[in-house]
């Protein structure tokens, strides 16, 4: 947004040379946290309305829940494309945003979890989802390695997108994973109340994405390394931190399913949802460093996942290997393998 980057910039030309280098830092941290917190509200405040209208828990869990995890990621991706120029292309930032957070997803999420403590597997994952999950990743991988994600593509994976939610919504046996914290909302809090918060944390959304984005560019050069590398590790790690956040707290409690679950909505919110919306606005672009690295980091992690689910349970040394990966990762993006 225009007003966003002139307050960007009027802000950075006011201080002090010395200090400018390091508000970009500021501002990204700053405005991430905010954007996440935002998320957290408007999911609660949407969870607390659909109770409060008398919507079915299972649909509101697949659907609220599911998909309002991939909400920052769904927010940095739009501020992207409405950012980006014919001069200068932000759209890479999408596709590596995407990919980072399905990694850390997977590797950072259960793998600190079975650290932690063992976590099972629900049989209804092994049979319906990850087969799912498995196609959709495979589909999305084939169409981001030529390099640019068209229309069309976007067109495809929304239609996965879509009867995914249809057969989610159908399958009543999925657990609903409906928060405490929404439950309390509907409880206390009135439905003019309930849509305000949704409105308000829905502004913030979009405010503080954009914010998010104008600091990223910013900070890559700083540190001297490219805007995709940043969009992998800042702002993917970034972006998954609620869903890893969850899925750690869910698997201490031994809520398994919830912990598990929200790996894998989370991933395919983020994969067919989000790359679908972006690309149907507009050509999604995709770096050389996302194509060599990126992807097939995210194959290793989708088989991994799904190799380890199907022995029924995560084990500590599952664990560790999946954080080992990740670190692989981290070091390949960075030169250092």
């Amino acid at each position: 947004m225009f007003f966003n980057k002139y307050m960007y910039n009027s802000i950075l030309s006011m201080l002090p040379e010395i200090l400018q280098p390091g508000f970009p830092f500021i501002i990204f941290g700053f405005s991430l946290l905010l954007l996440l917190k935002s998320a957290d509200i408007f999911v609660d405040s949407a969870e607390g309305l659909g109770i409060k209208l008398g919507i079915p828990h299972f649909i509101i869990g697949v659907t609220v829940v599911g998909i309002g995890t991939s909400l920052p990621e769904l927010a940095a991706s739009i501020a992207s494309i409405v950012q980006s120029s014919p001069e200068d292309n932000l759209t890479g930032i999408i596709s590596a945003n995407i990919v980072g957070s399905n990694i850390s997803n997977i590797l950072l999420g259960v793998g600190i979890a079975s650290i932690i403590k063992v976590v099972k597997v629900d049989r209804n994952l092994q049979d319906n989802d990850l087969p799912f999950l498995f196609g959709s990743t495979a589909v999305a991988m084939y169409m981001l390695s030529d390099g640019v994600l068209t229309r069309w593509e976007g067109v495809l994976l929304l239609w996965m997108f879509v009867v995914f939610i249809v057969f989610s919504v159908s399958d009543r046996s999925q657990p609903a994973f409906i928060e405490k914290e929404a439950k309390e909302i509907a409880k206390k809090t009135n439905l003019v109340n309930l849509i305000t918060l949704l409105v308000l944390s829905g502004i913030g959304i979009i405010l503080t994405s954009d914010f998010v984005i104008h600091s990223l560019i910013d900070v890559s050069p700083i540190i001297g390394i490219e805007q995709d590398v940043a969009s992998m590790v800042l702002l993917g790690i970034g972006t998954s931190f609620p869903e890893v956040f969850v899925t750690v707290v869910a698997a201490m409690r031994g809520k398994t399913a919830l912990a598990l679950g929200n790996i894998f909505g989370s991933n395919i919110s983020n994969i067919l949802g989000i790359l679908g919306i972006s690309a149907l606005l507009t050509d999604i672009q995709v770096s050389e460093k996302s194509i060599a690295v990126g992807v097939p980091f995210l194959a290793i992690a989708t088989l991994f996942f799904i190799f380890s689910a199907m022995d029924n349970r995560f084990r500590i040394w599952e664990g560790l290997m999946a954080v080992a990966i990740f670190f692989a990762f981290l070091g390949s993006l960075f030169g250092l393998f």
